[in-house]
């Protein structure tokens, strides 16, 4: 039902529950793929991903993402910048930032600029990744839904 192009099916679809969307953003397509491999173990994810930051904002601006996995180590772009238009626009969505540097410095800039919600490094551990993530759309889901009324 899912792969019917008819609409009113998608329209439906798209209700029942929210986004489940995964953007992964690195300008090294090796880490794309093994990020991408990884997540779409997970069939309730859809995984999107690009080697081009201008290319995620586009994405975002087409699909309801709820988790942005980003490099912090980009050309033209780096991620602190691409996160801090994320959190403009977007403030709902779950970042993510990955990095190779260890450096204490981008860590406390991107927490202290509330830009992103969970800082990892790599090499990345694989099974903590996926938990990361998935624990994640879960935390985008709360974030988005309206609380719940008191003394119905």
């Amino acid at each position: 039902m899912i792969y019917q192009t008819s609409s009113e099916v998608l329209v439906q679809y798209r209700w029942q529950g929210p986004s489940r969307k995964v953007l992964i953003v690195d300008d090294d397509p090796d880490i794309v793929a093994l990020m991408a491999k990884v997540l779409g173990r997970d069939s309730s994810l859809t995984v999107l991903s690009t080697t081009h930051p201008e290319e995620a904002i586009s994405l975002l601006r087409e699909h309801e993402v709820a988790v942005l996995v980003c490099d912090q180590q980009m050309p033209d772009m780096d991620g602190i910048e691409l996160l801090g238009l994320v959190r403009k626009e977007w403030p709902e969505i779950i970042a993510i930032m990955v990095t190779g540097s260890e450096s204490l410095d981008v860590a406390t800039e991107v927490v202290n600029r509330e830009l992103v919600d969970y800082f990892v490094t790599k090499p990345l551990e694989v099974a903590k990744f996926q938990t990361l993530v998935q624990a994640s759309v879960d935390e985008y889901s709360k974030r988005i839904s309206p609380p719940e009324a008191e003394g119905d």
